[in-house]
């Protein structure tokens, strides 16, 4: 039923269209998910595209947690710094 979650996931995106909307606001779970029943049935290219920007979207989060690392030491907010390594150390493992 891949046509009919890209139907209902279009509702939310009506105004920046359905491939623009859900990757814009990195719907991992449903690029997960759209991945998987494209693989099911045989359409490998459209799963690697989902796939794909899930790839991406990790990098993309990847390079922010980087950059917000630089940032905290240079604007010496080591508190902050401290919580968000201690959460990403014990809660998102």
């Amino acid at each position: 039923m891949i046509d009919a979650a890209e139907d209902t996931m279009n509702i939310f995106f009506k105004a920046c269209g359905y491939e623009t909307g859900v990757h814009e606001v990195q719907t991992m779970w449903f690029e997960s998910n759209s991945g998987k029943s494209h693989q099911r049935t045989g359409q490998m290219r459209e799963a690697l595209k989902s796939f794909n920007h899930i790839e991406r979207h990790i990098e993309a989060m990847t390079t922010g947690q980087y950059e917000y690392y630089l940032y905290a030491m240079r604007k010496f907010a080591l508190k902050g710094f401290e919580e968000m390594v201690e959460f990403t150390d014990t809660k998102l493992i």
